[in-house]
């Protein structure tokens, strides 16, 4: 198979350089395809955290409602709780194990769950003789044993051990969030310097172009009456390319210019530059000047800045770099100008779209967070009324506990407990912590009518 050449030196290095171009734009592609995976890693990490920790929630939960009815049933003798009873050590013991499986690979953890399985299981058999007990020989029976036995010592323990594994996954959690706000940091500065390297890749395109311009100066009056070699030259490069004579008129065009600027070279030859390309600002909208004229006078390369549109000739609008140069003769005379315009589409386009993903990762990793707060915050709540409960705390403390965690998840609510009187004619207050003393006399004793 034949393959061609590059028949110069130049188009050698052109090549070269777009090359170079089109790799940095592939390690940008790679580099934001190990962003999402390591982003999404560090994501399950954090969930498989927060599952740790939902799990050691609900395990204390259970444990809390099995001590409550057990000290129901104890008191009342009423044998309808104990299905209930067997349900959370079932529902108890399916959350323990599910507690193995999520921490099998951390040896620490490990330790700590088998305590606490050897905890539970004491408390089990403690639990299930009391409630024998009380079956057998009555609530004063039942009573002393629970009072003997180190119940209470061993649900302080428990506490303990449970406390111990979420400490140890909230540290887990906060090294993964601190390894992901590294990494982002890291990916920051990659783009930073792939983007320079970027740039200069483009720098040196174009000083190779112009390098080549004053390579051939000797022959550029050969060169201008020869379109056809011209053409071959310009339609190497991957920029838009348009030459004017003097007057500032369309003498040459590549193929790219003529498809950003919708105008054939047919077309566009012997027109005004002006009349083939359209700038404007891309925020002000407002029409921008070639600087063809400050080149033919200043016989030096001007630059426009960035953020310029190109309007084709069909309304399509291309951002663009534009560079323009004179074309100077053999003998250092002016004969026209060359402008370079860059469609840069892509490099904008793959920019927003990492913008894009690193916005919406940070967004739903925000998102999660919120959740898992507030989902903590509503077990606590649970956890404390619960704590009040299995303490034996009278039924005002259990009242004020209640109204004071519903305050806490709801701040702009005053939270009030009113209660029926046996009789059902009467309203009592309850709890109220945060209401004025007037409002809980005016409904203290209140009767229940057509208005209440």
């Amino acid at each position: 198979m034949h393959i061609m050449k590059p028949s110069t030196p130049f188009e050698s290095k052109i090549t070269l350089i777009f090359a170079g171009v089109v790799l940095v734009l592939l390690v940008l592609a790679y580099t934001a395809l190990q962003l999402t995976r390591h982003a999404q890693t560090l994501e399950k990490q954090v969930e498989h955290a927060q599952e740790v920790l939902d799990t050691l929630n609900a395990i204390n939960v259970h444990t809390l409602h099995i001590d409550v009815k057990r000290q129901n049933f104890i008191i009342t003798g009423d044998q309808t709780l104990l299905p209930h009873l067997d349900v959370h050590r079932v529902h108890r013991g399916q959350a323990l194990q599910r507690l193995r499986e999520l921490t099998q690979g951390n040896a620490a953890q490990q330790e700590v769950w088998h305590q606490i399985r050897e905890l539970l299981d004491q408390r089990r058999a403690m639990s299930e003789r009391i409630i024998e007990l009380r079956l057998s020989a009555g609530e004063l029976a039942a009573r002393r044993y629970s009072d003997d036995t180190p119940m209470l010592q061993t649900r302080v323990r428990l506490a303990e051990l449970l406390d111990t594994m979420e400490a140890h996954e909230q540290r887990l959690l906060r090294t993964h969030q601190t390894k992901y706000y590294r990494a982002q940091a890291i990916n920051a500065y990659a783009y930073a310097l792939l983007a320079l390297l970027l740039a200069a890749l483009l720098l040196t395109t174009f000083w190779f172009i112009r390098r080549q311009l004053r390579a051939n100066e000797a022959g550029r009056r050969a060169l201008a009456a020869s379109e056809q070699t011209l053409a071959t030259t310009l339609n190497s490069i991957g920029d838009a390319v348009v030459a004017t004579d003097t007057q500032g008129r369309v003498s040459l065009m590549n193929p790219v210019a003529e498809r950003l600027s919708g105008w054939g070279f047919a077309a566009a030859q012997g027109q005004p530059l002006a009349t083939v390309l359209h700038l404007i600002d891309e925020h002000s909208r407002a029409a921008v000047d070639l600087p063809v004229a400050q080149v033919l006078s200043s016989g030096s390369s001007v630059g426009l800045s960035n953020h310029r549109l190109l309007l084709g000739r069909d309304g399509h609008e291309w951002p663009i770099t534009t560079t323009a140069a004179p074309i100077r003769g053999a003998e250092q005379q002016t004969s026209g100008v060359v402008l370079v315009l860059r469609d840069v589409s892509l490099e904008r386009a793959a920019a927003r779209a990492l913008r894009s993903q690193n916005e919406l990762l940070e967004q739903r990793v925000r998102e999660r967070t919120a959740q898992l707060q507030q989902k903590q915050r509503r077990q606590q709540a649970e956890n404390h009324v619960l704590d009040a409960i299995s303490s034996n705390q009278p039924l005002s403390a259990v009242l004020e506990t209640i109204a004071h965690e519903v305050e806490a998840l709801m701040p702009d609510a005053l939270c009030s407990i009113l209660l029926f009187d046996p009789e059902g004619v009467h309203l009592h207050h309850g709890a109220a912590p945060s209401l004025p003393a007037e409002f809980v006399r005016a409904i203290d004793g209140l009767q229940i009518g057509a208005q209440v």
